[in-house]
């Protein structure tokens, strides 16, 4: 018997519709990010998108052998090996590719500030969706739901039922995506469990999967009739097609726990020994990020139930706040300097400035949105004014700008560059302990303002020796030979 009803239903649609969309909103907000000029990965681009091209064509397509085959006369296999196939795609494979796009991570940084990304960010913190996360719970989901439809008679209820059995095909999908974004790690999330219990839970649940395959190997589920061949050859898909999926999984963790230790140790190398901490215990030192159970939403939990925690968020709220007034002068500063320097020599690297200060500042928004950081406008307000106040220094002319004014606003960019590298250095070093700080996202930004200091001091040093000490021409020839011909 096939193991579902003839052609796709309503439920196939609605699953295929959906992995399509979300792959054509996914790769907008990547372009979005890239128009802004973030940089994102485009093999994450590469990966989403073959995962729902899968999706769509295991939901959709037409069984391999057509219609109303043997047991066995199809190409690849009879209708159970068909099945086997598209649960391996659709509850495997995609799932894999979907979460090794890091999707989260992508609409947080698209999303303008405001109520749709505030709610994101809370549903991604809150106390459901980290008790689904919790690896043993998601492995439960998926696993177990595996069992429950091939050992019992749900999978051959499904095959009558068209209600039943799109249920099953969600089930199917939602749990894959689940388990893999849980054992994964990638994406912020309320708290990111150690490598030691996702590596734990995925060896449980493969050899669970296993298992299952091995004994449909042997015995069909429960009131079908498919064939012996169909049966052992579906059954061999489901095992080694099933550990394949679980290999990538393991390179796929052991990747982002490789990359997240390379950047822990650097960071460790820039604070230097002077963070170390002694344990209770004297039995050597321990820093932040090595505290056990991995508890990385210390901030958003610990700050708001410890004694101190109002009096440590009220310090982030000044202190963000501040860096974004000194970030909106810089905007400013950076606007004019490149309208007045427009078609020089300066110009093209001025507006080069000008666009990443102007992005650096929408990241700073973002974060303060991330950390539920309320943004004082009067603060900005006045920064804002402060700038146009500043125009009207003394500069040695009147009505019309000095040339010394470069030289000033130069370094005075550079001061704002410096503070920005220190503000994403110091974020950086407590993203370790707070899972809503994205270390990948605030290296980048780190780097950034280090590229601009750099273009900063260039400009500044081919600026003081243009204005303050310009070469001495040579006085004419003729002139000097006139003096030297002169009657004494």
């Amino acid at each position: 018997m096939h193991p579902g009803p003839a052609g796709p239903g309503p439920a196939e649609l609605l699953v295929a519709g959906a992995a399509l969309l979300v792959t054509v909103g996914y790769l907008a907000a990547a372009g979005r990010l890239r128009r802004r000029g973030d940089v994102w990965p485009r093999v994450r681009d590469v990966s989403f998108a073959a995962g729902g091209v899968g999706t769509a064509w295991a939901t959709l397509g037409e069984a391999w052998g057509g219609p109303g085959v043997g047991p066995c006369s199809g190409p690849w296999g009879g209708p159970f090996t068909q099945h086997v196939v598209r649960h391996l795609v659709v509850g495997m494979a995609a799932p894999l590719l979907f979460v090794a796009a890091r999707p989260l991570t992508l609409a947080l940084r698209a999303l303008a500030p405001g109520r749709v990304r505030r709610r994101l960010v809370s549903l991604a913190h809150s106390g459901a969706v980290g008790l689904l996360l919790f690896p043993p719970v998601a492995a439960v989901l998926d696993v177990g739901g595996l069992w429950l439809l091939y050992r019992t008679d749900l999978f051959a209820a499904a095959a009558h039922r068209p209600l039943l059995h799109g249920a099953v095909q969600a089930h199917m999908v939602a749990a894959g995506l689940l388990f893999t974004f849980a054992v994964c790690g990638l994406d912020p999330v309320r708290r990111r469990w150690g490598l030691a219990v996702r590596g734990a839970t995925l060896l449980a649940a493969g050899a669970a999967h296993a298992v299952l395959a091995r004994t449909l190997y042997s015995r069909p589920p429960p009131g079908t009739g498919f064939g012996a061949a169909d049966l052992h050859q579906g059954a061999q898909w489901m095992y080694y097609g099933g550990d394949l999926v679980e290999v990538g999984l393991a390179v796929l963790m052991g990747t982002a726990w490789y990359t997240g230790t390379g950047r822990t140790g650097a960071r460790r190398r820039r604070r230097g020994p002077a963070n170390e901490v002694v344990d209770r215990a004297g039995r050597g030192t321990r820093r932040p990020s090595q505290d056990s159970g991995g508890r990385r939403h210390i901030m958003n939990t610990t700050a708001r139930t410890s004694p101190d925690g109002p009096t440590r968020q009220k310090r982030l709220v000044i202190y963000l706040n501040d860096h974004l007034a000194g970030a909106t002068a810089g905007v400013e500063l950076a606007r004019r300097t490149t309208r007045e320097h427009h078609g020089s020599a300066y110009g093209e690297s001025l507006e080069s400035l000008r666009k990443e200060i102007s992005q650096d500042r929408q990241a700073l928004v973002r974060l303060l949105a991330d950390l539920d950081v309320p943004v004082r406008r009067y603060k900005t307000y006045g920064a804002w004014l402060g700038e146009k106040a500043a125009r009207m220094k003394p500069n040695g002319r009147l009505l019309r700008r000095s040339g010394l004014a470069l030289l000033i606003e130069i370094e005075a960019l550079r001061l704002g560059a410096q503070g920005k590298a220190s503000l994403w250095r110091g974020l950086l070093a407590a993203a370790a302990q707070d899972s809503r700080l994205d270390a990948d996202r605030l290296e980048e930004l780190l780097r950034r303002a280090v590229r601009q200091i750099k273009t900063l001091d260039s400009l500044h040093a081919r600026a003081a020796t243009e204005l303050l000490f310009p070469a001495m021409r040579p006085e004419p020839e003729s002139a000097s030979a006139a003096e030297t011909n002169t009657p004494s």
